[in-house]
């Protein structure tokens, strides 16, 4: 917190409470905090505040920490995942025994064009051109094939978890399901022409 009082107030509770020695309040700035060593975050922030912290969450977490955030959606990201329930000591706070917990996981970073390699084994053809365009509260995707583009489908990143889907005219629907690690992504064909069972990707 940026109040030294409330700090204080926060060590002497846990000291009570005889927790002191696994938790640790601060006082300081958290724009300015350094949040890469974080696997999970919670938040009690409003609106105001949450939405500042945006850029500073993608820039610095790590693919796969979660968010929790308490009440408060944290805009334009997207939630894997809300809740909502009763509780009374709430009232004493905000008047509502409503409370609300939104989950967030920091997605890997995909933006740009990727070679895909998807081959019958013992062939090598051409890597296939795979674009990506990521932004905080969406996520689409063209692939290149046969000299056309298309939209890729059923696209989703979470954490390092990534899935996509096109289809390729009389060749039917290829699906993938794999892996994020930097500049290259891997993983299992779900469906695909007979033969292809693994896929690969590295960024251009």
């Amino acid at each position: 917190d940026i109040q030294e009082k409330l700090v204080a107030m926060a060590n002497q509770n846990a000291a009570k409470e005889g927790v002191a020695d696994r938790v640790k309040f601060m006082t300081g700035d958290i724009m300015e905090a350094d949040l890469s060593r974080a696997s999970v975050i919670t938040t009690y922030l409003l609106p105001s505040t949450i939405t500042k912290l945006v850029p500073k969450f993608l820039a610095e977490l790590k693919p796969g920490t979660r968010i929790v955030s308490h009440d408060y959606p944290i805009n334009p990201l997207v939630h894997e995942k809300v809740v909502s329930f009763d509780l009374e000591e709430k009232v004493k706070i905000s008047g509502t025994t409503l409370t609300v917990i939104y989950l967030y996981v920091i997605p890997a970073r995909v933006s740009g064009e990727w070679n895909l390699n998807l081959a019958l084994p013992g062939t090598q053809p051409k890597p296939l051109t795979v674009r990506f365009e990521q932004r905080p509260d969406s996520l689409t995707g063209s692939v290149d094939v046969a000299g056309g583009r298309l939209p890729l489908k059923d696209l989703r990143v979470s954490g390092e978890e990534i899935a996509f889907s096109y289809t390729a005219g009389g060749s039917g629907t290829v699906s993938l399901k794999g892996i994020v690690k930097g500049g290259e992504m891997s993983g299992s064909v779900v469906s695909a022409p007979v033969g292809i069972k693994t896929w690969s990707a590295s960024k251009k």
